[in-house]
C-alpha cells in the first residue's frame, strides 16, 4: 500500500442549505505526480481540498490515501502523511514567533534542543526566510506568511503536499524559491492555483474543474492547447504562452 496514492471516487458535496458544490468528481494522483487543480472562482477547488483535509465530509463517494479512506476515524493518520497549506496563511500561523510556528509540529513530536534548532532553521532557509525567525507572524507581509507556512509543512517531511494558491501574493524572488521547492519535492502534490504559469512550469497533469465537475484531466500542453476547454472553464493562457500560436 502506498500512502502517496490519492483517490477521489465519485465525490459529491453539498452545503446544508442544499447548494451542490462538487458533482461526481473522480481522479487519482500517483506517486511523484505534481497535479494542478484549476478553474474559475467557485469551481470547487478549495472545497475539494477541505474534503481531503477532513474539514468537510463528502455527501457521497469517497476520498482515499492509499487504501485508507478519509473519515473522521482516520483523519489523524491522514494529516500525519499530508502537508497542507491553505489559501489564507493566517489560518496556520498562531505562535509568538516565526521560529515557534515552524517548530510547533516538531515540538509536539518530542523534538528539542539542537535538533529542533537545526531542523527549523533548515526549513526556513529552504524557503528563503531564515532572517525572519524571531519576527512575530503578524508583522510579516502576505508573501512572507505564505513562505513561513510552507516551511512549517516542509519541516515535517510529509509524503504528500496539498497547496491552495501557494504563489498568491509572492514577490518574484519568493515565487522562484517556491517553484524550486516544489520542483525538488519528489513525492505527490496537489496544487490548487490560478497561477497558470506555475502549472505550465512544474505540473505533470491538470485537473480542470467547472461548476463542481471535472471537465478535463490532461497534461498542461493538452490543456492549454484546447481553446474550447479554456473558454468553457473561464480560463486563459499562461502569460508565457500569450501571443504564441497554439
Amino acid at each position: 500500500m502506498s500512502h502517496h496514492l490519492i483517490t477521489f471516487s465519485d465525490v459529491c458535496f453539498s452545503y446544508p442549505d442544499g447548494t451542490q458544490v462538487l458533482k461526481g468528481v473522480s481522479f487519482q494522483i500517483h506517486h511523484g505526480e505534481k497535479v494542478a487543480l484549476v478553474g474559475a472562482n467557485g469551481a470547487g477547488k478549495s472545497t475539494l481540498i477541505n474534503l481531503l483535509s477532513g474539514f468537510y465530509q463528502p455527501s457521497s463517494g469517497y476520498i482515499a490515501l492509499g487504501d485508507i479512506k478519509v473519515t473522521p476515524a482516520t483523519i489523524e493518520t491522514v494529516r500525519r502523511t499530508i502537508g497542507f497549506t491553505f489559501q489564507n496563511p493566517d489560518d496556520q500561523l498562531f505562535m509568538p514567533t516565526v521560529f515557534d510556528d515552524v517548530a510547533f509540529g516538531l515540538v509536539n513530536m518530542g523534538v528539542e534542543g539542537e535538533d529542533l534548532e537545526r531542523q527549523v532553521m533548515s526549513a526556513l532557509r529552504r524557503v528563503g526566510v531564515e532572517h525572519l525567525a524571531e519576527r512575530p507572524p503578524y508583522r510579516l507581509s502576505g508573501g512572507q506568511k505564505r513562505s513561513v507556512a510552507l516551511a512549517g509543512i516542509l519541516v515535517m517531511e510529509p509524503s504528500v503536499l496539498v497547496l491552495d494558491e501557494p504563489s498568491n501574493a509572492l514577490d518574484p524572488q519568493a515565487r522562484e524559491n517556491l517553484l524550486e521547492q516544489l520542483t525538488a519535492f519528489t513525492h505527490s502534490q496537489l496544487i490548487a492555483t490560478h497561477d497558470l504559469d506555475l502549472v505550465l512550469d512544474i505540473c505533470d497533469r491538470v485537473i480542470v474543474l467547472s461548476q463542481g465537475e471535472v471537465l478535463s484531466n490532461a497534461t498542461p500542453a493538452e490543456t492549454f492547447s484546447n481553446l474550447e476547454l479554456l473558454q468553457a472553464s473561464s480560463l486563459g493562457l499562461p502569460l508565457k504562452m500569450q501571443g504564441k500560436k497554439i
